[in-house]
């Protein structure tokens, strides 16, 4: 009966505190090709999760409760907009620019984790959470460190992608791009540190993805 009471209070904390309008990460004038006559096309292959806006569960003991999945269009312009703008401005960077670049997305995901706030108990929870996880198994054989205070709630992001990239020679490269970020805010009730921390995450996960095709 407690961790039902439990499950249905925070779950109306958390959504008293959702459906803010989308945040802002920049002015849509700055968008186009932004220097690049490259062919930029985006190949979505991500699960549906990852795309829409999700409370996750309301159960105490899951994997996902108090794990938001923000969304794409939680941000504004969406993340894929913001994407395809990214890779642009990579190319622009670049002495040889490809005539065309593909990059299919694997997993492309933002997510706002607040177990530990909710749940007030360290020793047994605070967890990464799926997407942690996933983080974690992506960057197997890799140095993997996040550094984040697991005691308050934070916002985590990824990118795993695949580029190809055909220059006019009829070159043809072709590589693997994972890139993540972590950033806390103070608790769960903090609407606005819960926006700061979200663009932020958004922010460096573009900046890291671009500065990787360099």
């Amino acid at each position: 009966m407690f961790y039902r009471l439990l499950t249905i209070l925070s779950f109306l904390v958390l959504t008293a505190c959702g459906g803010s309008k989308p945040y802002l990460i920049k002015d849509a004038s700055t968008y186009g090709s932004a220097g690049s006559d490259a062919t930029v096309t985006i190949i979505d292959k991500r699960p549906d999760e990852d795309r829409t806006f999700s409370y996750g569960s309301m159960m105490v003991f899951s994997s996902n409760y108090g794990i938001w999945t923000l969304g794409d269009n939680q941000f504004s312009p969406n993340l894929l907009e913001l994407l395809k703008t990214e890779v642009h401005k990579s190319l622009a960077n670049q002495s040889e620019q490809p005539e065309r670049v593909a990059v299919t997305l694997e997993r492309m995901i933002v997510q706002s984790n607040h177990q530990a706030d909710l749940l007030q108990s360290v020793s047994t929870n605070g967890s990464l959470g799926p997407l942690g996880v996933l983080i974690a198994e992506g960057m197997h054989g890799k140095k993997f460190e996040l550094d984040y205070d697991k005691t308050r709630p934070f916002v985590m992001g990824l990118i795993k992608a695949s580029i190809k990239r055909t220059y006019s020679s009829k070159q043809i490269t072709e590589e693997t791009v994972l890139v993540s970020k972590i950033e806390n805010f103070s608790h769960h009730m903090d609407v606005q540190g819960r926006e700061v921390a979200a663009t932020n995450v958004v922010k460096d996960l573009m900046a890291n993805f671009s500065a990787s095709l360099d």
